[in-house]
């Protein structure tokens, strides 16, 4: 078979709300099927027509047992088609039968049909003319329905060929009709409850001795009553009037009301859905990947088309990437329609789910029951094969089994729809490799050294390099990259500053010597240096470790002993001679002993020491006794009892657990203690304070304890515990100095570089992508028209404006707020109350304190409370540091440039293209 208009296009997916609105058309379509062409219709050829999958005139996937599944397993409407069945297999069998039944049932006339539809429509509305106020003293009552409502005569009256009706049963009764698939076996017959159904329409009782009477007794307790198992979709009026009509005859035209609005149903909503549905060959993991794919080959050939045009390489080798831009388009283009283009080429599909576990055994499935009229409900949740679909995994769906697709017009679909990708891709491929070979990139990678311009015309490279390629600092991690760096810290320190070239290994961080070196002013963002304006102050660095990193208990033991060193030079040489300093030596020597202890810790244990596991014997049978932890000391404070992890008073539960368990001297007491160091000498100068600093930011569990490791915790101790001296915390001073110079201080560089919060750096970014796709339709728009190909410059406006507030806000800068050089007010800042509104921020410069919590500040409620478009048109404020104005001009500037020579390329392709000539 040959291919369809390269114009095909498949049949729109039409919902519930779409097929409404298309139901007044009913009687005018009802007779046809849809044709390919029409419109709101187009998609499905003659060969797949309705009439023509009933009629079993179609090979798999589109046989009338696929329409069938398709009905059951994904549209849940299976009773339409089996009551679609069921009826034109009537008419045949009501044709056939003997003359003196048909005369027992006459026609149900059109004029006898739309009589009753009005009669109905009178009594309706009677119904509420009649109604009186007192009408709610009965609601709830047996008496309702005769208060709301005029009597029947019809529903009194006796009828000696009829069954009595049942005792009506309320809704939630536990013999209520239908309420299992065995409901009709249990509380009576079919006949019992059709008459029930009739009752309850207002219709005469039928007479029993009329031809398939018993049938269409089943037909009513099946498909047309209230709660019926396969209960139809229809209006209360056609349930009625139907009702009506199989009251008065079981000639086929008593059904014609119900039958044209399956029929419309089938024709126009669940056919169309069912032929788009098949033309995807592949399951829904399938086709994901088949996106995924798609868009992976499209990057990755922009990736290398990209790395060969900034390359020396010849142009021909620009054209490479063109194999890749055509795989993943039509790749992707193909998915979207819900198509893999590696199953195409073999005109396979995969195997739906509910055919996968098919037991040729015996095993019962729906699809075998679903062409009986009569049965239960359509539910397939309990079948076998959901749950093993279920458990399969993801990788096991994407390559699940295949089977030959045998219908000749649907392959004719799928090989049209693989043609127009395939022109897609090469249309595509071809513009990109075209715009790839036709850029003179080359020049702009050649060496600025090797130039014809003289040395002493050209800036410094150093200068040159500073001033364009000034980036934002690289965001530095916890972990490895950190203890990478601390074996070279002086060593780093010492060449940083230095204009000769760093050999070695590669640098991985932006230390703040760097970041000083590209700011005028030498030393204005030194966090221990009251040089820098807002918003790179020390407050402002103090509220990011709070706020953002969650790690301000460095820098605020930072300030401390920086205070500290000064205050002790400054104490008397008395007070000195009792606290002499802990020397590298001494240092050097407890990390041995530690390491030691630990190691002859682990020769001693013996498999014994379980016994002694969640006792207070644990400690001693897991280690060696420590000389130190057991000698008293008369100058020291006895340590306090050692508290469960989980005690009601352990250490530090609440702010103010120092204030009701016992001092910080005896907290630091506890420490010394299981450090295995020795008590302190108590009059040493600063002792108490240091006790403090103990309780506070060193031993475990303190409410800022700091990050270090349990090595430097009990070196530091040991230190403590000899001596006051500032060289005591010499090692963790290195540790806390060396993290906020080469973490915090450049994250926090980089977190000030953002002049916008994350709603507005976001709405930035649709901004920037909405103005370059919606300049890139405009442009398109004037290729195609007739207008001169002057006019095809005016998007170029777009593209500028687009490109550079998208790199920009990549950047975390808005344009918009850089042309003020204001900054969005932080959401730690809206909320502070002058009059004495307490937050953290003001207590966070305090040595000694709490822990360094937010969540209960009033201000985080409130923000979070705040709208996300107030939050994008938030307060702004003026940048009053120098310094970071100048790094976000030179982002602004990278920004322009980068927008600028986007659109000069754009702008060339679409004036070059000769498009007046393609409409």
């Amino acid at each position: 078979m040959g291919l369809l208009s390269l114009t095909y296009r498949r049949p729109q997916y039409v919902d519930d709300s779409s097929f409404r609105d298309s139901a007044s058309s009913l009687n005018e379509k009802s007779n046809s099927s849809l044709r390919s062409g029409r419109s709101g219709t187009t998609g499905i050829p003659e060969s797949l027509a309705f009439d023509r999958i009933i009629n079993g005139g179609t090979c798999p996937p589109c046989t009338v047992r696929d329409f069938m599944n398709y009905l059951i397993y994904i549209e849940h409407s299976a009773e339409n088609l089996q009551f679609f069945l069921w009826i034109k297999d009537y008419e045949k069998r009501f044709a056939n039968a003997k003359p003196s039944e048909l005369a027992l049932a006459p026609e149900w006339t059109q004029e006898m049909e739309d009589e009753t539809i009005a009669n109905l429509r009178k009594e309706k509305a009677g119904a509420f003319r009649q109604a009186k106020p007192g009408h709610e003293i009965f609601k709830g009552t047996d008496f309702e329905k005769k208060a709301n409502g005029p009597p029947n005569p019809h529903s009194a009256e006796p009828n000696p060929f009829s069954t009595p009706p049942r005792t009506p049963a309320g809704q939630n009764d536990v013999d209520s009709l239908f309420s299992s698939s065995q409901g009709m076996s249990v509380v009576g017959t079919f006949r019992s409850q059709a008459t029930e159904a009739f009752a309850n329409a207002g219709a005469k009782q039928p007479f029993t001795i009329q031809p398939f009477r018993e049938e269409v007794d089943r037909i009513v307790a099946t498909y047309i009553m209230e709660g019926a198992p396969r209960q139809l979709n229809v209006s209360d009026r056609e349930r009625n009037a139907v009702l009506h009509g199989l009251a008065y005859t079981t000639h086929p035209s008593a059904l014609r009301i119900i039958f044209k609005s399956i029929d419309h149903s089938l024709r126009h909503q669940a056919h169309p859905n069912f032929i788009r549905w098949s033309i995807c060959n592949g399951n829904p993991a399938r086709v994901f990947f088949a996106r995924f794919l798609g868009v992976f080959l499209i990057a990755a050939s922009l990736v290398a088309a990209i790395i060969l045009t900034l390359s020396s390489a010849p142009r021909g080798y620009r054209a490479i990437p063109a194999v890749g831009f055509v795989l993943g388009v039509s790749t992707l283009v193909a998915a979207w329609k819900g198509m893999c283009v590696v199953l195409h080429g073999m005109h396979h599909r995969h195997v739906r789910p509910w055919e996968l576990f098919i037991d040729n055994e015996g095993e019962c499935d729906l699809s075998k029951t679903s062409f009986e009229s009569f049965g239960s409900g359509n539910s397939y949740e309990t079948e076998p094969w959901v749950v093993k679909y279920e458990k399969r995994n993801t990788v096991r769906k994407v390559f699940d089994r295949e089977v030959w697709i045998q219908e000749p017009a649907l392959r004719q679909i799928q090989d049209t729809i693989f043609v127009q990708a395939m022109l897609c891709a090469l249309l595509a491929a071809g513009v990109l490799t075209a715009i790839f070979v036709a850029l003179a990139i080359t020049s702009l990678c050649a060496d600025p050294l090797h130039t014809r311009d003289s040395a002493s015309s050209r800036p410094p490279a150093a200068a040159v390099t500073r001033a364009i390629t000034t980036m934002s600092p690289v965001i530095v991690d916890d972990g490895s990259a950190i203890e990478d760096v601390a074996s070279d810290q002086h060593q780093a320190t010492q060449t940083s500053t230095t204009d000769a070239p760093i050999t070695g290994r590669p640098r991985t961080m932006t230390t703040t010597e760097e970041i000083d070196s590209t700011i005028i002013r030498p030393g204005s963002v030194r966090i221990n240096v009251k040089g820098a304006f807002i918003p790179c102050t020390v407050r402002d660095f103090m509220n990011y470790l709070i706020y953002i990193e969650h790690s301000a208990e460095n820098l605020q033991f930072f300030l401390w002993i920086k205070d500290y060193e000064k205050r002790f030079a400054n104490a008397k040489p008395s007070e000195l001679a009792l606290a002499p300093e802990w020397t590298q030596e001494m240092e050097d020597e407890t990390i041995a002993n530690l390491r030691k202890e630990k190691a002859g810790a682990f020769r001693q244990a013996k498999p014994g020491h379980e016994i002694f596991k969640g006792t207070d014997f644990e400690k001693k049978a897991n280690g060696a006794p420590n000389p130190h932890a057991a000698e008293p000391n008369p100058f020291s404070t006895p340590p306090r009892t050692p508290a469960g992890q989980n005690d009601a008073d352990s250490l530090f539960s609440s702010s103010q657990g120092m204030s009701v368990i016992g001092t910080f001297r005896s907290q630091a007491t506890e420490a010394f203690a299981n450090a295995g160091a020795k008590q302190p000498f108590t009059i040493q100068p600063f002792r108490e304070e240091i006790d403090r600093i103990v309780a506070t930011y060193i031993m475990e569990g303190a409410p800022r304890q700091l990050n270090v490791s349990d090595r430097e915790r009990n070196a530091v101790l040991h230190g403590l515990a000899y001596t006051t001296h500032p060289s005591a915390l010499r090692i963790i001073f290195k540790s806390i100095d060396h993290s906020l110079r080469h973490q915090a201080h450049p994250n926090f560089i980089r977190w000030s570089i953002c002049n916008g919060n994350p709603a507005r750096v976001f709405f930035a970014r649709f901004l920037g992508i909405f103005l370059i796709a919606a300049s890139l339709v405009a442009a398109i728009i004037l290729t195609l028209s007739s207008a001169p190909r002057g006019y095809r410059a005016i998007p170029a406006v777009g593209f500028v404006l687009g490109v550079s507030t998208l790199v920009a806000a990549w950047k975390g800068m808005c344009v918009v707020l850089h042309g003020m050089h204001h900054r969005h007010v932080r959401p730690w800042e809206l909320f502070i109350d002058n009059e004495g509104e307490c937050d953290l921020s003001k207590t966070s410069f305090e040595s000694f304190g709490s822990g360094n919590s937010y969540e209960t500040e009033p201000w985080v409620v409130k923000y979070e409370k705040r709208n996300t478009v107030r939050k994008v048109f938030d307060r702004e404020l003026w940048i009053q540091e120098p310094a970071l104005r100048q790094i976000q001009d030179t982002i602004f500037v990278q920004a322009m440039l980068c927008a600028l020579l986007a659109a000069g390329v754009l702008t060339a392709i679409f004036v070059a293209v000769p498009g007046g000539k393609l409409m």
